[in-house]
């Protein structure tokens, strides 16, 4: 097992797994096979991104990107990972879903609301939706904004807030591009069932191995960066992974300090 690494292999390795990832398939399929990804490029070179893997199959601009939403209703899209725009396969979305702490039940929102996590318009908006079909945000907004028609930071908020919470789901609805809004156990009921048979040791561990099997290497300060979870949560899932011999630790990273995670191949 090597030992020691340098830039340019991590760099060859991670090309290589974003090229096998992309060439030949669909957006879609591209999901599928990275488990999960941001839309947008990121320079910090986290996760593979939608918008690198289209540009590298030929797409001209960003706008390639928007197209490539319209099968929403086979991976989902929200603000999971660090508040950007991220799409998670379906088989991915239980795991996350189970680490979001929801249950997908219809009393999710009414018993969150009265523990206070959520506020007056996130509650409005979600008992908008439960009562009827899905929305634009701009009709979303007239229906729960009564004195204005404008779509305001406020509700922009409630809407990024219950992104971020998986209360929401974005689908397409028009070949323009347009998307409305759902309750995201509209969409995906088979997924949220699923969720309900895994525990959340399951949830960090499948989603920390397809971590490592995209990006070869990291920190836990990457990891805890990126997902959001304890320090300890981190320690205790690398420990399986490294019980299961998927992982390894004490590995060398050229000019990096700190210790450093990495796949087994």
């Amino acid at each position: 097992m090597k030992l020691r690494y340098s830039h340019d292999d991590v760099e060859r390795w991670r090309e290589r797994v974003f090229r096998a990832r992309r060439n030949g398939h669909s957006a879609l399929r591209f999901i599928e096979l990275a488990g999960y990804c941001f839309v947008h490029d990121s320079h910090a070179d986290d996760l593979p991104s939608l918008e690198h893997a289209v540009l590298r199959n030929g797409g001209s601009s960003t706008n390639e990107v928007r197209k490539q939403l319209s099968f929403t209703e086979n991976v989902y899209c929200g603000r999971v990972l660090r508040r950007r725009p991220t799409m998670l396969s379906l088989e991915f979305l239980p795991y996350f879903f189970v680490l979001s702490g929801r249950t997908g039940n219809r009393e999710d929102h009414a018993r969150e609301y009265a523990r206070g996590t959520l506020s007056d318009l996130e509650h409005d908006i979600l008992g908008r939706l439960a009562k009827g079909r899905s929305m634009d945000s701009q009709t979303l907004s007239r229906r729960v904004m009564k004195n204005t028609n404008k779509l305001n930071a406020e509700f922009q908020r409630a809407l990024a807030g219950l992104q971020d919470r998986m209360y929401i789901a974005r689908i397409m609805r028009h070949p323009s591009g347009g998307s409305e809004w759902t309750l995201i156990q509209k969409v995906f009921r088979r997924e949220i069932r699923r969720a309900g048979r895994i525990s959340i040791e399951q949830a960090r561990f499948a989603i920390l191995q397809r971590y490592f099997e995209n990006r070869l290497i990291a920190t836990v300060a990457e990891i805890v960066r990126l997902f959001g979870w304890k320090r300890q949560e981190v320690y205790e899932t690398l420990g399986h992974l490294i019980d299961r011999g998927i992982v390894a630790s004490g590995v060398l990273f050229e000019n990096q300090k700190g210790i450093h995670y990495c796949l087994i191949r």
